[in-house]
Order: structure tokens, then C-alpha cells, then sequence
């Protein structure tokens, strides 16, 4: 008989895509999962892969660190868009450090139309310990929409080790993404002395 986490898994990652968005991935369910249990789930994310379209299978896949997924994922990074490129990406960087994955998530941040896969880039680039990763996230503080300001700036606090003390948006990340120009701009400039950015 399946585990308690191998039927929360299944619902969560196979079960409808609708529940999924509005929900949130369960990935500690996932990540709880042990011995066949979880060589199972990594056989049935796989299979979710190949057919394609599903960012879910990417997400998990990337959440067990599967090897087995590596060749797949490099297939569809280019063969996808928006934010189910953005989970590849993310995935393949978590799996093997695929530096293309970085150079992904990056320029979807930068350059996407859709703001929906900037906010998945910005959350993204916060596991992408890198300059180029945090020039990005620095470029877009100033971003059109203000969720991706937002987002940009938690990633960028959450990578120096700076915690969120309330379950939304940082105080600071408030600040620094505001409406108001001239308060974002004083904001940015906190956020940045925060993290210790030099340019």
C-alpha cells in the first residue's frame, strides 16, 4: 500500500494542473518519499518529461537531483518556453550545475514579455550563485511590473542569507520594488548596501 507522501506526490505532480497552480507544488511529499517509493516517482517524472508541456515533471525531477533526467532536460530547454523552459532550466542547473541553464534563466528574466515567466526566472536565479545571476536580479528592481521587482529582490536577499521575518514579501523587497520611483530608488539603494553589492 502507497505511503501517505507517494499519494500526496501523485496527487500534486500527476494529478490535475489546475490544483497544481493554484495549490503549489507538494515537494516535501516528494522529498520525503524513500527506497522504491521514490525510485518510482522518479520513473513515473520521467515519463511526464518525455512526453512534454508539464513543468511539474521538470520541478521534481530536479527536486530528487535525478541523473537519469539530465539528457531529456538538455533536449527541452530549447524545445519549451516560458515558464516550463524556466523549470528545465532550473532543473538542469540543480541536477549538474548546467551553466546554459544559467544563461536560460537569465535572459528570460531580462527579455520574456510575459511577466508570469520573469517572476519563475527571478525565483529561479535565487539557487544561481553567480555574478551574472545577481547582475540580472539587480537589472530587474527596475522591472515594469512589480511583482518581478518584488521577486528579484527576495532572491537577491534570500542568496546573501538575509531571512523573510513574514510570509510574503521582504520589508526591504517592499521598498525596493514601490510604485513610487524616488522610493524605489532609496529602497534599491538599502537593498544593495544589504547584500554588500559592488559594482
Amino acid at each position: 500500500m502507497p505511503s501517505q507522501y507517494f499519494q500526496r506526490f501523485q496527487d500534486s505532480f500527476l494529478g490535475d494542473p489546475f490544483d497544481a497552480w493554484h495549490d503549489g507544488l507538494d515537494k516535501e511529499a516528494l522529498l520525503m518519499l524513500e527506497g522504491e517509493e521514490r525510485e518510482e516517482a522518479e520513473r513515473l517524472l520521467l515519463q511526464l518529461l518525455e512526453r512534454g508541456g508539464d513543468s511539474r515533471a521538470a520541478v521534481g525531477l530536479g527536486l530528487l537531483k535525478s541523473n537519469k533526467a539530465e539528457a531529456t532536460l538538455k533536449e527541452n530547454l530549447n524545445a519549451t518556453g516560458g515558464s516550463t523552459r524556466v523549470a528545465v532550466a532550473q532543473a538542469l542547473w540543480s541536477i549538474v550545475g548546467h551553466k546554459p541553464s544559467a544563461a536560460v534563466l537569465i535572459d528570460t528574466l531580462r527579455n520574456h514579455s510575459f511577466f508570469g515567466a520573469r517572476i519563475d526566472a527571478a525565483r529561479a536565479l535565487k539557487g544561481v550563485k553567480t555574478r551574472e545571476s545577481k547582475e540580472a536580479l539587480i537589472y530587474a528592481l527596475n522591472d515594469e511590473d512589480v511583482v518581478v521587482r518584488a521577486t528579484a529582490a527576495d532572491s537577491l536577499l534570500e542568496m546573501h542569507g538575509i531571512d523573510n521575518p513574514i510570509p510574503y514579501f521582504h520589508p526591504l523587497s517592499e521598498k525596493a520594488s514601490a510604485m513610487d520611483a524616488t522610493e524605489r530608488a532609496l529602497g534599491i539603494a538599502e537593498l544593495k548596501k544589504a547584500i554588500g553589492w559592488k559594482k
